[in-house]
């Protein structure tokens, strides 16, 4: 009974440690700020944030004169399919700025040590008539259910700083 209590109580631990944003992080190379969820940092290596705890990864990009519905076109699974990439479901949201955004929802496999992983992408894409913003999110199945509240709460938060 005790090691499911305490088990019970890591689980709630980690959920609520990975699931609520601590504050806004700025990436200046891109003029883009996100809320930045706990468990993840800047990093150096990308333009992003990282978990190590859970190996997601949010990376920024900025695309400077193409709007994003130009952009959001080449999203296909035509597109798609020769690089590997599974196209999932496409989801039109509302930014927290009041923003329109787009979703797109997608898979891959990556193959190391000569074992083949799943891997889910949920890529944002909004902006204006100059600038799109590009957010792509990788985690693995197995962390899902701890990371996508986070991640779908920093994606609505996107912010392109004028």
């Amino acid at each position: 009974m005790n090691f499911y209590i305490k088990t019970s109580f890591l689980i709630i631990t980690l959920l609520y440690g990975v699931c609520y944003a601590q504050e806004r992080v700025t990436f200046e190379k891109h003029n883009v700020s996100i809320e930045q969820p706990e468990s993840f940092e800047k990093v150096d290596f990308f333009e992003g944030l990282y978990s190590k705890s859970t190996g997601a990864s949010i990376q920024i990009e900025t695309v400077d004169g193409v709007t994003y519905p130009f952009l959001a076109k080449g999203f296909t699974e035509d597109n798609l399919i020769p690089q590997g990439v599974t196209l999932k479901k496409k989801e039109e949201i509302q930014m927290q700025s009041g923003d329109k955004g787009l979703l797109i929802f997608m898979e891959f496999n990556v193959t190391q040590n000569g074992e083949t992983r799943v891997f889910k992408r949920i890529t944002l894409l909004t902006g204006n008539l100059s600038k799109t913003l590009m957010i792509n999110t990788n985690f693995s199945p197995e962390v899902e259910t701890l990371v996508y509240p986070a991640i779908y709460k920093a994606l609505l938060s996107a912010k392109l700083e004028e």
